[in-house]
């Protein structure tokens, strides 16, 4: 699977937030882009978390949150 199938998942998990299964672990390990943008959407959603903006899962992947 090529790495831009794999940001929705990414993102969808670091909203719920969950742990990535083990696909995407593997994939992790071996994509230091994909890897880095895990990093930036944990923080991106701990950071939107600590402003009040709770995480929901389905939100939409146009970056907008929903409130």
């Amino acid at each position: 699977m090529i790495c831009r199938e794999r940001v929705g998942e990414l993102v969808e998990c670091a909203r719920r937030p969950s742990e990535p299964g083990p696909e995407l672990r593997a994939h992790l390990a071996g994509c230091t882009n994909c890897r880095n943008r895990w990093e930036a959407e944990k923080d991106l959603a701990a950071a939107l978390e600590s402003c009040g903006i709770e995480r929901r899962p389905g939100a939409s992947r146009t970056g907008v949150a929903r409130l």
